[in-house]
């Protein structure tokens, strides 16, 4: 759990589990059981989504995010050039 410990903001895990709830809500449309299943389930995958994007990305050096800009800005022109 290194990454969690390394979020300063800890307010988008409380905004990942709202948005749980609230697909919770709507998909389980009053049934206790299916809205478990799909509170705990889309939790479940958002936090893992937090916890590992964090720890990608505080993996990345400088060098590696200026390539992935540069990247980025290639494929930009790209599409552009098409259009």
């Amino acid at each position: 759990m290194k990454a969690y410990h390394t979020v300063e903001n800890y307010w988008i895990y409380l905004f990942v589990t709202l948005l749980c709830a609230i697909v919770g809500i709507f998909a389980g449309f009053g049934h206790w059981i299916v809205f478990c299943r799909w509170f705990l389930c889309s939790l479940f995958a958002g936090l893992l989504g937090v916890h590992f994007g964090y720890d990608k990305g505080l993996a990345l050096s400088e060098e590696e995010l200026k390539e992935l800009e540069d990247e980025v800005d290639d494929e930009i022109r790209r599409i552009d050039n098409e259009n």
